[in-house]
């Protein structure tokens, strides 16, 4: 039957303070009071401190705290009020499980060893922070819990590992980044966007905020390699540093190359691009030869080093070759002028004072007007006398073939058509010299002449003949006397000389060739 009790204050007293009831059920309306909490068999126990045990697997305290001896299963629960949500997540159509921790500032879980913290995982308005508790500690990433080994980790130094465990120093220290492997090294970079962008990566250089100074190390790139001791032998480097003074938005920059010696495990610089766009192979700095500071220069200190070579290889008859462009436009198009230089050769040394002396040249000019597929051009050659410091022609070879030697044709003739009066005959154009003489006629002394030069003088009479020529002092003649001219009309004379000094031309003639 059971116990049946009426009324608000009615009370069951019991000498020990309990009251067991044993049956299927009790049935109350009200509210039932138990002054020394209740207990339900072995499977629950209700504390008049509020807690409450279900058997030994879980206990729910007062306070609201809660421990569980077993796994607890729940579907979209939520324990707050600085509570865990677990549920389901909706990303587009799917419903992912999801564990939510709330709080006011975020939500934190931490990791224990037996009390001992070791780990956290924070989420705040920041982002997501790992962190872990021990100095020496390092963060891992593994696959398959582990059973394929570890493929990262951040280490205590903070740096990241990729494929190994330990950090491996080179002379330029212990990098943030490692990456290694048996095969297949390398970090791949890769833009996708259908568009003219590429990829970058960027070296960057502060002095803590404040401006950098010339000379300072902006990046570089290292190769080492391992010498059967460690890996901080270089084998090669290039580096990215300040060339000059900068100041606001003036940052001016070199580039060098580096390689390493045999024998040895550090680099020399090889090859530099400075601020000016210079390329210096085997010095730093401009050596401005001529007054010139040529785009591209090779410093040396013996033969080979130097020197250029320009070499073919292959099985056919072409040859290697040097171009020398000029152009009157900043582009392809516009035309050259007659003597205009096309290229230049110059062979300079040191004088003691500079390297702007020269001691001899070779260069070629545009030799007459140009145009379409018409380039005429010539050949000059120049030494510097003792005494000198910048070379005089010698030698020329114009575009119809002609030689002047010292600066006389040895193969065309210059003729001055006819003459009459005073006649200077200008040595440099040519030394095979042709004229008609129509009226009485004085060769004056020339000005142009220079020891060596060599030629002949054609003298015809026109179609009236009698005209006589004259000559200056210069011209010397055998016997001391200047010839008497064939008067025939259209009669050829011819007067051959050789200049043998500077006011001195010896002279014979040939008369009435025919």
């Amino acid at each position: 039957m059971g116990i049946r009790i009426d009324g608000t204050s009615d009370l069951i007293n019991a000498t020990d303070g309990s009251l067991t009831i044993e049956g299927q059920s009790i049935n109350s309306t009200g509210i039932g009071t138990f002054s020394g909490g209740v207990k339900v068999g072995s499977a629950a126990t209700i504390h008049s401190t509020g807690q409450f045990n279900i058997g030994v697997a879980a206990t729910i305290f007062a306070n609201g705290n809660a421990t569980y001896a077993g796994i607890v299963t729940a579907s979209n629960t939520t324990i707050s009020s600085t509570g865990i949500g677990i549920g389901a997540a909706t990303n587009g159509s799917a419903n992912y499980p999801s564990v939510t921790i709330s709080g006011n500032s975020g939500g934190a879980v931490h990791f224990e060893d037996d009390g001992d913290l070791l780990a956290d995982i924070y989420g705040s308005s920041d982002g997501l922070i790992l962190s872990t508790r021990k100095t020496s500690d390092a963060i891992t990433f593994q696959l398959n819990s582990g059973s394929v080994g570890e493929k990262a980790r951040f280490d205590s130094s903070g740096r990241l590992l990729v494929n190994t465990t330990t950090s491996r120093a080179c002379a330029a220290g212990e990098h943030k980044i490692q990456v290694e492997n048996t095969s297949t090294e390398g970090i791949s970079l890769t833009r996708t966007t259908a568009d003219a962008g590429g990829i970058n990566i960027s070296f960057i250089k502060t002095r803590n905020g404040d401006v950098v100074q010339s000379g300072d190390d902006c990046g570089a790139i290292n190769w080492f390699a391992d010498d059967g001791t460690d890996t901080n032998s270089y084998t090669a480097r290039i580096q990215g540093a300040v060339d000059g003074t900068p100041g606001s938005n003036d940052t001016p920059g070199r580039l060098v190359f580096s390689t390493t010696n045999d024998g040895g495990h550090t680099t020399t610089e090889r090859l530099r691009i400075n601020s000016s766009g210079q390329v210096l192979i085997g010095g730093t700095s401009s050596v401005n030869g001529w007054g010139q500071t040529n785009r591209l220069q090779v410093h040396g200190s013996t033969w080979s080093t130097s020197g250029v070579t320009i070499a073919k290889l292959g099985g056919n008859s072409n040859s290697p070759n040097l171009v020398f462009t000029a152009s009157r436009g900043s582009s392809v198009g516009t035309v050259v002028q007659n003597g205009d230089r096309l290229g230049y050769i110059t062979f300079t040394g040191d004088d003691g004072t500079d390297v702007n002396s020269n001691a001899a040249k070779i260069y070629c000019e545009v030799d007459g007007s140009p145009g379409s597929n018409d380039l005429p051009g010539r050949l000059i050659f120049s030494t510097t006398a003792d005494g000198a410091d910048s070379a005089s022609e010698r030698l020329r070879i114009s575009s119809d073939g002609g030689v002047a030697l010292t600066g006389h044709s040895e193969a065309n003739f210059n003729a001055l058509g006819n003459s009459s009066g005073t006649v200077t005959i200008d040595f440099t154009t040519a030394n095979y010299i042709s004229c008609t003489l129509t009226g009485t006629t004085t060769f004056a002394n020339p000005t142009t002449e220079s020891v060596g030069q060599s030629g002949s003088i054609i003298i015809t009479q026109d179609g009236t003949g009698s005209r006589t020529a004259s000559w200056g002092s210069q011209f010397k003649w055998v016997g001391g006397t200047a010839p008497t001219l064939t008067t025939t009309a259209a009669a050829v004379d011819r007067i051959d000389y050789l200049v043998v000094a500077a006011d001195t031309i010896h002279c014979v003639a040939s008369l009435d060739v025919k």
